[in-house]
């Protein structure tokens, strides 16, 4: 951070030294010192933002317009150095050093790209999980497209408490690939981001679960006291059922069974797509009935991008946090 406020300072300073005419000096002066505090955000669901990754590469049809994409290139013409490469990926190790002061906050990790891109190696994303841990008073929240390598690194491990983790999917097919490798994943909170909404979805495989075994069935059914958690692997005093799948007995989990966060958002910017408030409906609909928190974030409203609650129909002003 200090060597991007120096940055700046410099490209100011530069501005101010340019006879460009007092009205444009101001606002590129005012351009450049918002970037100071760019870790704000205008996303509705998180405080703020933290980018120890930027960059990643397309995988679907809902990377097609890419807000961290465009908003990237734009940075970089701006000159700023942590934007040199574009939207390549890279790890900036410096962000390590971040500190995150007050309590309460939660916190978007990765807006910038994706932290289970495969170019960013598990040594990597471990010292982010090991930043997360360092900082329990705060809510960190990682959602990725490639659930794959998301459950390698949380199925045998047990994500920290304050960590919770999301996929991002936009139509039916992309969940489906994606919902099973993300409730492998052993975590307090797990969820749905369904941005950009690009078709009517079902996310009932998804809900109503109570335990789930770590080889991914799962179940609503009363598998015994153990729970996963018995103290004698032998089996001695242990009564929990085996898995009708693996046959295994201790590795029943409630917090790998079911998601219990969904958000849902049209897309936004330039070239957007269509979202039509029947899906947004529908899905509410499914969340209310399995008792899961949704988070609608905003709509497409007579063929515009609305994002003040104020301005949604009554029954879609929903902004709801997992308990």
């Amino acid at each position: 951070m200090r060597q991007m406020k120096k940055f700046l300072n410099a490209r100011i300073a530069e501005i101010l030294a340019v006879d460009c005419g007092r009205n444009q000096t101001t606002r590129n002066v005012l351009k450049i010192k918002r970037l100071m505090t760019m870790s704000k955000t205008k996303i509705s669901w998180a405080d703020m933002t933290y980018n120890p990754i930027t960059g990643c590469s397309h995988v679907s049809e809902g990377c097609q317009n890419c807000y961290a994409e465009a908003w990237i290139k734009r940075m970089q013409k701006m000159g700023v150095e942590k934007y040199r490469n574009g939207f390549k990926p890279k790890f900036h190790f410096n962000e390590l050093e971040r500190k995150f002061p007050g309590k309460g906050k939660k916190i978007f990790v990765g807006s910038m790209g994706d932290l289970f891109h495969w170019d960013f190696e598990f040594p990597m994303r471990n010292s982010i999980i090991n930043k997360i841990k360092e900082n329990p008073q705060h809510i960190f929240i990682l959602c990725t497209k490639r659930t794959k390598y998301m459950a390698f690194d949380f199925s045998d491990f047990t994500a920290p408490e304050n960590c919770w983790l999301l996929t991002s999917a936009e139509n039916q097919a992309r969940l489906d690939e994606r919902l099973p490798w993300l409730l492998k994943c052993d975590a307090e909170v797990k969820g749905i981001s369904l941005e950009p909404l690009l078709e009517p979805v079902d996310i009932s495989h998804g809900l109503k679960f109570k335990w789930a075994c770590s080889c991914g069935y799962r179940t609503n059914e009363n598998i015994g006291k153990c729970k996963g958690y018995c103290f004698y692997p032998s089996g001695k005093s242990c009564d929990a059922l085996p898995c009708p799948k693996c046959g295994k007995v201790h590795c029943w989990s409630g917090s790998m069974a079911s998601i219990n966060w969904v958000i849902i958002g049209c897309e936004s910017g330039a070239n957007r797509r269509p979202c039509k408030l029947e899906w947004v409906e529908s899905i509410v609909e499914q969340c209310k009935s399995a008792d899961v928190a949704v988070w609608v974030k905003q709509l497409d409203i007579g063929g515009k991008v609305v994002k003040d609650i104020k301005k949604f129909p009554e029954h879609l002003r929903i902004r709801e946090f997992p308990a």
